[in-house]
């Protein structure tokens, strides 16, 4: 399983842009973003 997480850098000059287009894929529910169901807990 591979565990990644996205950083942007609020101190970046672009921070904006490349926020909004991340949350716009999000809210569209982009396959590329997403969780796995975690296994039960026995």
């Amino acid at each position: 399983m591979s565990r990644m997480s996205l950083y942007i850098d609020s101190a970046h000059d672009d921070f904006e842009s490349p926020t909004e287009i991340v949350a716009n894929r999000l809210a569209g529910n982009d396959p590329r973003f997403g969780t796995s169901p975690m296994a039960e807990a026995r």
